[in-house]
């Protein structure tokens, strides 16, 4: 009888994710090749994002790390209005649509909120943006009761 060991690992969180940046792949290579021609691309493809877009290509991505052995994603989550710049009437819209893509795909998710009030340019002119905090609360209640939880 041979001595068989067996280890239980447990599966690694990726811990710097930006889910609906997916949509940029070979976006960015069309560009001029420097950091401010890739963010007009990025800015461009999050004032495009509505919770059902949000929900989509965070499942794609999220399904993609499950089969790639990952058991958790902290999510950097800093799209929060609608593609017009208004608040959403639940200011947890995109928060809630990414919680619910990972509970159904099976990945834990930790959001973590992040907001930037502005930037500069290279030419100098603002992008001013606003953004609303996400409510930890509502956003586990209302991810919780979706179909994979």
């Amino acid at each position: 009888m041979s001595d068989v060991r067996q280890a239980t690992v447990a599966a690694m969180p990726n811990a710097h994710s930006h889910a609906f940046q997916r949509d940029l792949r070979g976006l960015g290579e069309r560009t001029p090749d420097d950091f401010w021609s890739w963010r007009t691309q990025m800015m461009h493809l999050a004032q495009a994002l509505d919770p059902e877009t949000m929900h989509r290509v965070a499942s794609t991505v999220y399904s993609e790390m499950l089969e790639a052995g990952y058991g958790a994603v902290g999510e950097f989550h800093y799209v929060h209005h609608r593609p017009d710049g208004t608040p959403y009437d639940e200011p947890n819209a995109l928060a809630i649509a990414m919680a619910q893509a990972a509970n159904e795909v099976g990945l834990r998710i930790v959001l973590i909120p992040a907001a930037r009030r502005s930037s500069l340019r290279p030419d100098g002119a603002s992008t001013a943006t606003t953004a609303s905090r996400p409510n930890p609360s509502t956003v586990r209640a209302t991810a919780s009761t979706s179909p994979g939880s």
